[in-house]
């Protein structure tokens, strides 16, 4: 079972967007056994974090796995509130955010999500294959090279 409430999913949405480290976050999952998210990491806070902690990244952020770690940290302290099967069991982390200029969301700053599904399908269905290599950030994102990595939680 999958989150079928929309505003409960707006609602962890929101929540998660809460997150210093997360700028916008969108589930996926309506008609799917579980839930998925799509996370635009706020990379300068990552950064800021990584130095505090005196952790060299890389370039590419979402293929961090200590970055994918302190994500997956958030999405569990930040949607503790909400039911086990509306939370996200998988997600995929970008470094574009969300905006009205990439289409992404309205001029009211609603997610478009027909246009996220669109974008990030390649992504959103790795995540439910398990497969890393169809989520290939160059598939899901145009012409960067670094923007969407799928993280998995263990089940």
């Amino acid at each position: 079972q999958t989150t079928t409430n929309a505003a409960q999913g707006l609602a962890l949405e929101e929540r998660l967007a809460l997150s210093p480290f997360i700028r916008n976050a969108v589930l996926h999952g309506s008609g799917r056994p579980y839930n998925v998210a799509l996370v635009a990491i706020d990379e300068a806070r990552v950064r800021e974090w990584a130095a505090q902690q005196a952790l060299e990244l890389s370039d590419d952020l979402t293929g961090d796995a200590r970055v994918r770690e302190l994500i997956q940290d958030e999405l569990d302290q930040y949607s503790r509130d909400f039911r086990p099967y509306e939370r996200p069991l998988r997600c995929t982390l970008t470094t574009t955010p969300l905006s009205i200029e990439n289409g992404l969301l309205t001029p009211t700053l609603k997610v478009k999500r027909r246009a996220v599904e669109s974008r990030f399908a390649a992504a959103f269905d790795a995540l439910y294959s398990g497969s890393v290599r169809a989520a290939d950030p160059a598939t899901t994102v145009g012409t960067s090279t670094r923007s969407a990595r799928p993280l998995h939680r263990e089940q």
